[in-house]
């Protein structure tokens, strides 16, 4: 099942199962008190299918991973899965900054950012632009130094922008070029 259709079925049997616990939270009321053991059962059913549903979306997103990084020469980077306001996001961290530039100019960033954005296309406002990042360790010490120079954060900014438009890809990202 593709993940679009997946996604609409499950928004729809959280309805039917909403319907149905507050049918039977009702019952329950003023009928029979066992009516709620039901409603009981059905909550932890359906909770058990969405985790189910959740950890094989992760092992999807790291088989993906996986395979993107698989012929990249440089140390293994992390990925981590994170979501805000329901809609998810992708961080790659690498060890070294050095790294981090070689997967930019190996395209092996480029192809894991498509695949995400592909991955989780089934979210209608899922905006890849910020739903995807990479970073690197000690970058942390390479932004206040950064900030020394330009406190307004702008020398940062553009660098990393420059990184972007450099070696992503994306037609649907129209962004200016970075000074």
């Amino acid at each position: 099942m593709n993940p679009a259709s997946e996604r609409k079925l499950m928004s729809l049997g959280c309805m039917a199962v909403f319907v149905c616990i507050v049918t039977l939270g009702g019952l329950a009321y003023f009928v029979d008190w066992r009516f709620l053991l039901l409603a009981i059962a059905l909550g932890a059913a359906w909770y058990g299918i969405g985790e189910i549903r959740s950890r094989k979306e992760a092992r999807r997103l790291i088989e993906t991973f996986e395979a993107t990084f698989v012929s990249f020469s440089g140390s293994m980077p992390q990925m981590v899965r994170t979501f805000s306001y329901g809609y998810p996001h992708i961080s790659v961290s690498f060890q070294t900054k050095d790294d981090m530039i070689q997967a930019f100019e190996s395209g092996h960033l480029n192809a894991f950012k498509q695949a995400v954005a592909e991955h989780f296309a089934f979210f209608e406002d899922f905006d890849i632009a910020k739903g995807f990042n990479e970073v690197y360790s000690g970058y942390e010490k390479d932004f206040l130094e950064s900030m020394k120079l330009d406190p307004s954060g702008n020398l940062w900014g553009q660098e990393n922008q420059r990184l972007r438009d450099l070696h992503y890809t994306d037609e649907e990202e129209s962004r200016p070029p970075a000074p």
